[in-house]
Protein backbone atom coordinates (compact mmCIF):
# COMPACT_ATOMS: atom_id res chain seq x y z
CA UNK A 1 0.00 0.00 0.00
CA UNK A 2 2.88 2.13 0.80
CA UNK A 3 4.67 1.70 -2.11
CA UNK A 4 1.22 1.98 -4.34
CA UNK A 5 0.96 5.63 -2.99
CA UNK A 6 4.65 6.48 -3.25
CA UNK A 7 4.20 5.83 -6.82
CA UNK A 8 1.33 7.50 -7.44
CA UNK A 9 2.85 10.84 -5.55
CA UNK A 10 5.28 10.38 -7.92
CA UNK A 11 3.73 10.47 -10.72
CA UNK A 12 1.95 13.58 -9.62
CA UNK A 13 4.63 15.20 -9.67
CA UNK A 14 6.40 14.14 -12.65
CA UNK A 15 2.76 15.28 -14.00
CA UNK A 16 3.49 18.68 -12.62
CA UNK A 17 7.05 18.61 -13.87
CA UNK A 18 5.73 18.22 -17.20
CA UNK A 19 2.70 21.06 -17.21
CA UNK A 20 5.99 22.88 -16.17
CA UNK A 21 7.59 22.25 -19.22
CA UNK A 22 4.80 22.61 -21.54
CA UNK A 23 4.23 25.75 -19.57
CA UNK A 24 6.07 28.18 -22.02
CA UNK A 25 4.67 26.69 -25.19
CA UNK A 26 0.84 26.70 -23.99
CA UNK A 27 1.53 30.56 -23.26
CA UNK A 28 2.42 30.88 -26.23
CA UNK A 29 -0.33 29.24 -27.67
CA UNK A 30 -2.73 30.85 -25.68
CA UNK A 31 -1.20 34.02 -26.46
CA UNK A 32 -1.57 34.32 -30.38
CA UNK A 33 -5.69 33.49 -30.39
CA UNK A 34 -5.68 35.73 -27.73
CA UNK A 35 -4.08 38.45 -29.74
CA UNK A 36 -6.19 37.91 -32.99
CA UNK A 37 -9.79 38.47 -30.70
CA UNK A 38 -8.22 41.52 -29.01
CA UNK A 39 -7.24 43.03 -32.33
CA UNK A 40 -10.76 42.03 -34.20
CA UNK A 41 -12.40 43.59 -30.90
CA UNK A 42 -10.35 46.86 -31.16
CA UNK A 43 -11.46 46.82 -34.77
CA UNK A 44 -15.65 46.22 -34.44
CA UNK A 45 -15.51 48.58 -31.85
CA UNK A 46 -14.66 51.28 -34.71
CA UNK A 47 -17.11 49.53 -36.75
CA UNK A 48 -19.60 49.84 -34.53
CA UNK A 49 -19.39 53.62 -34.07
CA UNK A 50 -19.50 54.07 -38.03
CA UNK A 51 -22.29 51.85 -38.01
CA UNK A 52 -24.07 53.74 -35.40
CA UNK A 53 -23.50 56.60 -37.72
CA UNK A 54 -25.23 55.35 -40.22
CA UNK A 55 -28.43 55.12 -37.56
CA UNK A 56 -28.24 58.47 -37.07
CA UNK A 57 -28.72 59.07 -40.14
CA UNK A 58 -24.98 60.28 -41.00
CA UNK A 59 -22.58 58.73 -43.96
CA UNK A 60 -20.11 56.45 -42.04
CA UNK A 61 -16.68 56.46 -44.28
CA UNK A 62 -16.05 52.63 -45.83
CA UNK A 63 -19.59 51.52 -45.13
CA UNK A 64 -19.30 48.85 -47.80
CA UNK A 65 -15.82 48.01 -46.31
CA UNK A 66 -17.15 47.65 -43.35
CA UNK A 67 -19.93 45.34 -44.02
CA UNK A 68 -17.71 43.08 -45.90
CA UNK A 69 -15.15 42.72 -43.25
CA UNK A 70 -17.35 42.28 -40.36
CA UNK A 71 -18.04 38.15 -41.28
CA UNK A 72 -14.31 37.68 -41.20
CA UNK A 73 -13.44 39.40 -38.12
CA UNK A 74 -16.42 37.79 -36.26
CA UNK A 75 -15.51 34.55 -37.86
CA UNK A 76 -11.77 34.66 -37.28
CA UNK A 77 -12.64 35.66 -33.34
CA UNK A 78 -15.05 32.67 -32.76
CA UNK A 79 -12.04 30.68 -34.32
CA UNK A 80 -9.32 32.30 -31.98
CA UNK A 81 -11.62 31.88 -28.83
CA UNK A 82 -12.56 27.93 -29.73
CA UNK A 83 -8.63 27.44 -30.06
CA UNK A 84 -8.44 28.54 -25.98
CA UNK A 85 -11.53 26.66 -25.07
CA UNK A 86 -9.30 23.40 -27.01
CA UNK A 87 -6.20 24.20 -24.95
CA UNK A 88 -7.71 24.81 -21.81
CA UNK A 89 -10.06 21.72 -21.57
CA UNK A 90 -6.89 19.85 -22.59
CA UNK A 91 -4.93 20.90 -19.87
CA UNK A 92 -7.79 20.13 -17.38
CA UNK A 93 -7.89 16.79 -19.17
CA UNK A 94 -3.99 16.36 -18.18
CA UNK A 95 -4.40 17.67 -14.51
CA UNK A 96 -7.45 15.46 -13.70
CA UNK A 97 -6.82 13.19 -10.46
CA UNK A 98 -8.31 10.22 -11.80
CA UNK A 99 -6.27 7.34 -11.11
CA UNK A 100 -8.44 5.51 -8.79
CA UNK A 101 -11.48 5.94 -11.07
CA UNK A 102 -10.93 3.85 -14.00
CA UNK A 103 -13.26 4.10 -16.20
CA UNK A 104 -14.07 4.05 -20.39
CA UNK A 105 -11.58 6.25 -22.14
CA UNK A 106 -11.67 7.63 -26.02
CA UNK A 107 -8.15 7.38 -26.45
CA UNK A 108 -8.48 9.44 -29.39
CA UNK A 109 -9.88 12.15 -27.46
CA UNK A 110 -6.58 11.55 -25.05
CA UNK A 111 -4.13 11.45 -27.47
CA UNK A 112 -5.66 14.92 -29.46
CA UNK A 113 -5.32 16.65 -26.33
CA UNK A 114 -1.63 15.53 -26.02
CA UNK A 115 -1.33 16.79 -29.43
CA UNK A 116 -2.92 20.51 -28.16
CA UNK A 117 -0.60 20.71 -25.72
CA UNK A 118 2.69 19.69 -27.47
CA UNK A 119 1.70 21.87 -30.88
CA UNK A 120 3.74 24.37 -30.34
CA UNK A 121 6.98 21.88 -29.40
CA UNK A 122 5.99 19.65 -32.55
CA UNK A 123 5.34 22.18 -34.99
CA UNK A 124 8.64 23.88 -34.89
CA UNK A 125 10.60 20.61 -36.05
CA UNK A 126 7.96 18.61 -37.59
CA UNK A 127 4.82 18.24 -39.80
CA UNK A 128 2.53 16.05 -38.02
CA UNK A 129 0.18 13.13 -39.78
CA UNK A 130 -2.91 12.20 -38.06
CA UNK A 131 -4.50 8.86 -38.73
CA UNK A 132 -7.68 8.01 -36.47
CA UNK A 133 -9.47 4.44 -36.83
CA UNK A 134 -12.53 5.23 -34.84
CA UNK A 135 -11.05 2.11 -31.95
CA UNK A 136 -13.30 1.98 -29.24
CA UNK A 137 -12.98 2.70 -25.75
CA UNK A 138 -10.52 1.37 -23.04
CA UNK A 139 -10.60 1.28 -19.39
CA UNK A 140 -8.37 3.49 -17.86
CA UNK A 141 -7.92 6.77 -16.71
CA UNK A 142 -7.87 9.43 -19.22
CA UNK A 143 -5.59 11.76 -17.56
CA UNK A 144 -2.66 9.12 -17.19
CA UNK A 145 -2.83 7.90 -20.84
CA UNK A 146 -3.01 11.90 -21.90
CA UNK A 147 0.32 12.00 -19.68
CA UNK A 148 1.98 8.73 -21.75
CA UNK A 149 1.10 10.52 -25.02
CA UNK A 150 2.61 13.55 -23.72
CA UNK A 151 5.63 12.65 -22.74
CA UNK A 152 6.05 10.69 -26.23
CA UNK A 153 5.25 13.36 -28.16
CA UNK A 154 7.28 15.40 -26.43
CA UNK A 155 10.41 12.98 -27.07
CA UNK A 156 9.34 12.65 -30.61
CA UNK A 157 9.47 16.45 -31.18
CA UNK A 158 12.63 16.68 -29.50
CA UNK A 159 14.17 13.71 -31.28
CA UNK A 160 13.64 14.79 -35.07
CA UNK A 161 15.81 17.40 -37.03
CA UNK A 162 15.73 20.85 -36.19
CA UNK A 163 13.62 21.12 -39.25
CA UNK A 164 11.83 18.98 -41.98
CA UNK A 165 10.55 16.65 -39.25
CA UNK A 166 7.98 14.13 -39.89
CA UNK A 167 5.66 12.66 -37.23
CA UNK A 168 2.59 10.81 -36.98
CA UNK A 169 0.11 8.96 -34.87
CA UNK A 170 -2.51 6.46 -35.75
CA UNK A 171 -5.17 4.19 -33.65
CA UNK A 172 -6.14 0.87 -34.88
CA UNK A 173 -8.12 -1.95 -33.64
CA UNK A 174 -8.25 -5.73 -34.33
CA UNK A 175 -8.66 -8.91 -31.85
CA UNK A 176 -10.29 -7.20 -29.12
CA UNK A 177 -6.88 -4.43 -28.89
CA UNK A 178 -6.40 -1.39 -29.37
CA UNK A 179 -3.25 0.28 -31.02
CA UNK A 180 -1.94 3.73 -30.85
CA UNK A 181 1.45 4.55 -32.89
CA UNK A 182 3.73 7.27 -32.39
CA UNK A 183 6.43 7.33 -34.93
CA UNK A 184 9.40 10.22 -36.07
CA UNK A 185 12.00 10.34 -38.19
CA UNK A 186 14.23 11.20 -35.75
CA UNK A 187 17.57 9.92 -34.01
CA UNK A 188 15.58 8.33 -31.62
CA UNK A 189 13.65 7.98 -28.18
CA UNK A 190 14.67 10.12 -25.00
CA UNK A 191 14.56 8.21 -21.81
CA UNK A 192 12.47 11.33 -20.21
CA UNK A 193 9.48 10.03 -18.95
CA UNK A 194 9.65 6.34 -20.23
CA UNK A 195 9.82 4.85 -16.88
CA UNK A 196 6.34 6.41 -15.66
CA UNK A 197 5.06 5.35 -19.40
CA UNK A 198 5.88 2.06 -18.40
CA UNK A 199 3.79 1.77 -14.94
CA UNK A 200 0.89 3.98 -16.31
CA UNK A 201 0.93 0.82 -19.32
CA UNK A 202 1.57 -2.21 -16.82
CA UNK A 203 -1.70 -0.96 -14.39
CA UNK A 204 -3.95 -0.48 -18.05
CA UNK A 205 -2.83 -4.08 -18.41
CA UNK A 206 -1.24 -2.87 -22.35
CA UNK A 207 2.35 -2.92 -23.42
CA UNK A 208 5.04 -0.54 -24.70
CA UNK A 209 7.17 -1.00 -27.53
CA UNK A 210 9.28 1.30 -29.09
CA UNK A 211 11.48 0.21 -32.10
CA UNK A 212 14.40 2.57 -33.16
CA UNK A 213 15.84 2.23 -37.17
CA UNK A 214 19.07 4.04 -38.29
CA UNK A 215 18.27 6.07 -41.08
CA UNK A 216 14.37 6.05 -41.06
CA UNK A 217 13.61 6.86 -37.03
CA UNK A 218 11.54 5.73 -33.72
CA UNK A 219 8.12 4.03 -33.66
CA UNK A 220 6.37 3.41 -30.15
CA UNK A 221 3.81 0.91 -30.37
CA UNK A 222 1.15 1.03 -27.37
CA UNK A 223 -1.29 -2.00 -27.06
CA UNK A 224 -4.33 -1.40 -24.76
CA UNK A 225 -7.02 -4.42 -24.29
CA UNK A 226 -10.09 -2.80 -25.64
CA UNK A 227 -13.50 -2.27 -22.93
CA UNK A 228 -15.64 -5.47 -22.15
CA UNK A 229 -18.54 -5.79 -24.39
CA UNK A 230 -16.71 -4.52 -27.24
CA UNK A 231 -17.40 -6.55 -30.76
Amino acid sequence: MALQQARQRLEQVEKLAVVGQLAPGIAHELNTPLGVIISNLTVLAGYGDSLAQVVGGLQAPDLDYILEDLPALTSESIASANRIAEIVRSLALLARNDAQRLGPVNVEDALQAAITLTWHELKQRATLERDYGGVPAVVGSVSELAQVFVYLLLNAAQAVPQRGGVASVSTTYADGEVTIRIAANGAGTQSSGLSICQEIMTRHQGTIDIQSDVGSGTTVTIRLPAAPGTP
